[in-house]
């Protein structure tokens, strides 16, 4: 870079200065980084070799400036993508490159022919390899899947300096291989004193028990809950088990959940209740809809399960005490999220259920707007609890736009003067006239004023009370 004055980045990659132009990207011009970035990835591959070279040379930074397009280094890296790949994996070897920077970019490219070159790095436990070991070790896992088992399984004995990142990076991505032979040093893992080990070890117990149907990792997991574990570490242990399909995890999990313990692990264990999607899980959840806390992660885990929470939030419904009930209209935001497999059942309430479901459901399938509730909303209009009836003619105004509800003031059943459905029409008519006529006592709708328009009888309707819910 010049010593006075603004380097001009068109000029320098035109003339293919890639040193230069590495300068600007590391300055702390946030303009002038998002040019020389955007440079380097139009000059591509040939812009590679020479970049480590400069990275080795001058160091680099990961600079945040005010936009989210401004390049780092390996951001620029990651950009060209792989035609940029070959000259990473060569510049793995090379002292005058940069090694660690090679290896970011290798992994978060996650192309396949970088695979034995992060392999290598993996193995490598030098001083001088301190830096790039941990970043390897997180990708071989889905670069080259089985051959990675035996260099991660060493990893979780790493008595380094940079163990505290190598040993719960390996025992994280030994679960994504997921191999049986990992079970005894990850079950030796989860017994470490190091509460991040112990968490990946667990989830990694976990994903190979639900892989393989392995009991012998669930008894692996039983037995450290026994242990009498603590916060996040038994939550992860809980979580594994419920993955399994194991009620000893749903119970802790539930447990916790209504705990006092901090906000984030009782959140953690609703997300992993959720990740489960069982009637199980669903039950726990909605013990816990109540705590303002977690009331977000709780109604997102339960809206993941979906069909299988419906059964356990309208007991929610069921037992509560009303429109005004807090955990009452959690259920209910959580059945429109659910959506589409909430209608059945909620339809099914509107029919049978008790007083408080029945006044919920029209509500909540107005939100969903599924078709399918029309015709059961208009019957729910002859319901014998005025609440159901003034709610299935509110869910009705707001699905039908347009169409009328009456009631007839005499017998007090509900009727509809006209309302589109499929493409049809449905009128009921008066038998004197053919004006809309109750059905239930053969009164007339008021139409104009208080007399039927056509022949001038006296009419007994009143329109519907619409009233906020």
């Amino acid at each position: 870079m010049p010593l006075f004055g603004r380097p001009n980045v068109g000029r320098l990659k035109a003339k293919g200065k890639i040193e230069a132009l590495y300068k600007a990207l590391i300055s702390r011009d946030d303009e002038l980084m998002e040019e020389a970035g955007q440079a380097l990835v139009d000059i591509g591959a040939p812009a590679v070799g020479p970049m480590l070279q400069a990275a080795h040379k001058h160091g680099y930074g990961f600079k945040h400036g005010k936009g989210d397009c401004l390049l780092s280094v390996v951001d620029v890296l990651v950009a060209i993508g792989p035609p940029a790949v070959e000259a990473l994996v060569s510049a793995v070897d090379d002292p005058t490159s940069d090694t660690f920077v090679a290896v970011s970019a290798l992994g978060r490219i996650g192309d396949p022919r970088g695979g034995d070159a992060l392999l290598a790095v993996a193995k490598d436990d030098s001083a001088e390899n301190r830096r790039a070991r941990p970043v390897a070790l997180g990708a071989v896992a889905d670069l080259v899947g089985p051959r990675a088992q035996e260099t991660l399984i060493a990893a979780l004995d790493d008595e380094s300096s940079i163990r505290d990142t190598v040993q719960p990076t390996a025992a994280r991505e030994l679960g994504k291989i997921g191999d049986e032979r990992a079970i005894e040093p990850l079950a030796r893992a989860s017994m470490s004193e190091d509460t991040q080990v112990q968490a990946a070890a667990f989830a990694s117990l976990g994903k190979i028990a639900v892989r393989l149907k392995d009991a012998s990792s669930r008894e692996a997991i039983r037995s450290a809950l026994k242990r009498g574990l603590d916060g996040k570490i038994r939550m992860r242990a809980a979580a594994a088990l419920a993955a399994m399909g194991d009620s000893q995890g749903f119970d802790v999990l539930a447990a916790i959940l209504c705990s006092r313990d901090s906000v984030s692990t009782r959140c953690l264990a609703a997300w992993s209740l959720g990740e489960t999607r069982t009637a199980a899980a669903a039950e726990a959840l909605v013990r816990a809809l109540g705590d303002e806390l977690t009331a977000d992660s709780v109604r997102e885990a339960l809206t993941k399960i979906g069909q299988p929470a419906v059964k356990p939030l309208l007991s929610v419904l069921r037992d509560g005490s009303g429109l005004k009930d807090p955990k009452s209209n959690a259920a209910a935001a959580v059945l429109v999220r659910v959506g589409t497999p909430a209608v059945g059942p909620l339809v099914r309430s509107l029919e049978d259920g008790s007083v408080q479901e029945r006044r919920w459901a029209p509500l909540i399938l107005s939100q969903i707007g599924d078709e399918g509730a029309v015709e059961p909303l208009v019957a729910a209009l002859d319901d014998e609890d005025p609440g159901v009836r003034i709610a299935a003619a509110h869910a009705l105004e707001t699905m039908v736009p347009g169409a009328s509800y009456y009631r007839c003031s005499r017998c007090g059943k509900g009727f509809k003067l006209s309302i589109a459905m499929d493409a049809k029409t449905t009128v009921m008519r008066c038998r004197s006239c053919g004006l809309s006529v109750c059905e239930s006592c053969g009164e007339w709708d008021q139409v104009k004023g208080s007399t039927c328009a056509r022949c001038g009888a006296t009419a007994l309707w009143e329109k519907q009370l619409t009233v906020p819910l």
